[in-house]
């Protein structure tokens, strides 16, 4: 199984593309992701989503990239911490590989490393 964390954001969507398109290679089921933190209720509340309409948008997107695929794939929406919530899940589902989208680092970050790198080291 190959879990993709997925957080709406164009660097999200290459993440899920390019998981979505190893998925079908290799044959694999996929579990995508959606951490629900501040940011994403933020987002929920501003364009007043359920979780089935965020789940909904999620399952345009595979469709859009890798529609012709016929990819067996679940959706997951879990509140929490990315820094929790990523590992919790992969070791739970057995995850052979997670792909997911990296912003770059910003301001201390340039010192203590960036979000994935506490991601991975969990």
């Amino acid at each position: 199984m190959i879990l993709i964390p997925y957080d709406f954001t164009s660097e999200g969507d290459v993440a899920l593309d390019h998981g979505c398109r190893l998925a079908a290679n290799f044959r694999y089921p996929v579990c995508i992701l959606h951490v629900i933190n501040r940011d994403s209720r933020n987002l929920q509340k501003k364009e007043e989503l359920s979780s089935e309409e965020l789940k909904g948008k999620i399952n345009k997107k595979i469709q859009a990239y890798c529609g012709d695929c016929k990819l067996d794939y679940e959706i997951i929406l879990k509140e929490g911490s990315i820094f929790y919530t990523i590992n919790e899940l992969a070791e739970k589902k057995g995850a052979k590989l997670v792909v997911m989208a990296t912003h770059g680092k910003k301001g201390i970050q340039y010192l203590t490393g960036s979000n994935i790198l506490k991601i991975i080291t969990d």
